[in-house]
């Protein structure tokens, strides 16, 4: 968990948006480093057909658009995009940087929320080039399980069948029909709308 008071001291500020509200566009210049206090943030990717492809979606405590932060290209290669109303912290990307030289815990932080979104893209890739939806969207639930909402002692996917469908590349019928044989086999139950494992 990222230490806000101790990005707050060095500089961070803190900023809030609507949700809906543009933070970064893709091929912005990449300027900040980037932590959830409060909300939902979804970064996304469009194709010439205005398809929506979820890169990732961050809750609080978590960052997201650092992986840009330590590349040769200087722009942002996704759009990020507040959820829900959100509150977050920017560092400059030149103080950034230079806290990481010298604070442990904050490279350490940083280095495990890279690993994750690494970690991420693995398994979303292995399961889009050759599983069928059925076994694509339980791996997809397995690893969003330690999700921050629960309820019941039961994980609660608390994503719509359309971001399901944004994050895995599949078509929202195929992800509906999928989930509905998911939970005919008594791997999942749906409950108003809501999706629990």
């Amino acid at each position: 968990m990222f230490n806000i008071q101790y990005l707050l001291k060095h500089g961070a500020q803190q900023r809030h948006y609507s949700k809906g509200q543009i933070i970064f566009y893709e091929k912005d210049e990449v300027k900040y480093f980037f932590v959830i206090i409060k909300g939902k943030v979804k970064v996304i990717n469009t194709n010439d057909d205005n398809k929506e492809f979820i890169q990732g979606i961050f809750y609080e405590g978590q960052s997201f658009g650092e992986p840009s932060l330590f590349t040769v290209e200087q722009t942002y290669p996704s759009t990020a995009i507040a959820d829900s109303d959100i509150e977050i912290l920017r560092l400059e990307k030149a103080a950034f940087l230079k806290l990481l030289k010298t604070n442990f815990d904050l490279h350490f932080e940083t280095t495990k929320a890279l690993a994750e979104k690494i970690q991420f893209k693995i398994i979303i890739s292995k399961e889009i080039s050759g599983y069928k939806p059925e076994h694509c969207l339980e791996t997809l639930f397995q690893y969003l399980k330690d999700n921050p909402i629960k309820h019941k002692n039961k994980a609660v996917i608390n994503l719509t069948r359309q971001e399901l469908a944004n994050l895995t590349g599949l078509r929202v019928e195929t992800v509906i029909r999928a989930v509905k044989k998911l939970e005919g086999e008594g791997k999942l139950k749906i409950v108003n709308r809501k999706i629990y494992l």
